[in-house]
């Protein structure tokens, strides 16, 4: 959504164009005299790139093989403890 408006209006609303922008995402064209002269837009949200992504996994700690063993035969045990429904809705 993309509204325009006089520079002497925004001023007025600053708040107003503000709060457009950060919770509807909206964008606001700024006139002067009538000729557009500046725009109000969203941040894009921020990447996430392969490296960033990369040492980030690296950070995470992982199970040991014992560990990993012993998560394994808990999830076993747990699922075989799950009661059943009648229905799959209920």
């Amino acid at each position: 959504m993309e509204k325009t408006i006089t520079v002497t209006d925004a001023a007025r609303n600053f708040a107003d164009i503000i709060n457009r922008t950060y919770y509807s995402h909206a964008t606001t064209t700024l006139l002067k005299s009538g000729e557009p002269v500046a725009r109000i837009v969203p941040v894009a949200p921020a990447k996430c790139l392969a490296r960033d992504l990369s040492r980030y996994l690296a950070e995470i700690p992982h199970l040991t093989k014992k560990e990993a063993s012993d998560f394994e035969r808990d999830l076993a045990i747990s699922s075989g403890n799950l009661a059943t429904t009648a229905s799959k809705w209920d």
